[in-house]
């Protein structure tokens, strides 16, 4: 199940990261997927989140982020950062140039 944090802004959000959600989705398992931020908070300036191309997922709610992060990097592949934070796992797309 997916979830928006209220006040999460959708716009600009491009379908590759449309596309991360739901294999998160699968990834998490039944557990709450907690969108938390896409284009909307305060990122630093050079942040894919402006362009549509980042979302954070929190971690609070689900065991072994750890592990669930891993499982969504290896499933993504090079063209998406998974990042696990603190509190959040922050996922971008910036495809790498041959």
């Amino acid at each position: 199940m997916v979830i928006l944090k209220t006040g999460v802004k959708l716009s600009g959000l491009q379908p590759q990261i449309v596309l991360a959600i739901i294999v998160a989705e699968g990834i998490w398992g039944g557990e709450p997927l907690t969108i938390t931020s896409v284009s909307d908070g305060l990122h630093s300036h050079t942040s894919l989140h402006y362009s549509g191309n980042g979302v954070d997922f929190r971690t609070r709610d689900i065991e072994d982020p750890a592990g669930k992060t891993a499982r969504l990097k290896a499933a993504l592949g090079v063209d998406f950062g998974v990042i696990l934070e603190s509190d959040h796992v922050h996922l971008e797309y910036q495809p790498r140039r041959a």
